[in-house]
């Protein structure tokens, strides 16, 4: 190092490192969509098993249904169900007061 080169702070290496924390699990996040929106754009009869226990994963961890204490059977019954619905900007997908026939998750949007 020559004299007078500025060398990054403890502070800068630390914001360098939280910043490629974040982009480390933010492309895992896109990673592991890309994957579930690749299940459940197949027929549910083309899936195997490991995809339904992807599913299961990702569903046993929202809220909704981790509140519910739910098991594992249960949610497994719930993935060999689940389908990706397509919808394009601004598609209605219910309205209020419509009977529930369906019930939707929201990927994007």
């Amino acid at each position: 190092m020559s004299v007078g080169e500025k060398t990054p702070s403890d502070a800068e290496n630390g914001e360098k490192n939280d910043l490629e924390k974040n982009l480390s699990k933010f492309s895992d996040a896109l990673t592991g969509y890309a994957e579930m929106y690749n299940i459940l754009c197949k027929p549910r009869t083309e899936r195997l098993g490991s995809e339904q226990e992807q599913i299961v994963s990702v569903i046993s961890e929202l809220p909704f249904f981790k509140e519910r204490f739910m098991t594992e059977s249960e949610l497994l019954d719930i993935a060999n169900v689940i389908t990706l619905l397509p919808k394009e900007a601004g598609e209605t997908v219910m309205e209020y007061g419509d009977v529930g026939e369906h019930f939707y998750f929201v990927l994007m949007g």
